[in-house]
């Protein structure tokens, strides 16, 4: 397991700057929405999930006929949380704001 040092990371600017813009593309610019946000699909309203526990692993429909759990500022699917964030990073198991830029970092 690779271990960093995310606060000192996360108070790059730069990087901070970064991470907004992913934020805008996958989620939201509101934080308060963002990182609680799940796939919904375009032009619905958003789905949000209520803990930051763990991933919520909340499975939705798309529209090629496939499911997503995408969730959070990042849109980070359950597989990719469970093998690279938290097997390879050891990132969570909490799914807060904070574990989600470390591993939208990563």
């Amino acid at each position: 397991m690779i271990t960093l040092d995310f606060p000192s990371l996360l108070s790059s600017d730069n990087l901070r700057a970064f991470l907004r813009v992913i934020r805008e593309g996958e989620s939201s610019q509101d934080d308060d929405l963002a990182y609680r946000m799940r796939y919904g699909g375009v032009g619905q309203a958003p789905k949000t999930f209520d803990s930051f526990d763990q991933h919520p692993q909340i499975y939705e429909p798309t529209p090629t006929g496939q499911v997503s759990s995408a969730a959070g500022a990042y849109q980070i699917v359950a597989s990719t949380w469970k093998s690279v964030c938290r097997e390879k990073y050891g990132i969570g198991p909490a799914f807060d704001p904070i574990t989600q830029d470390c591993a939208a970092w990563r």
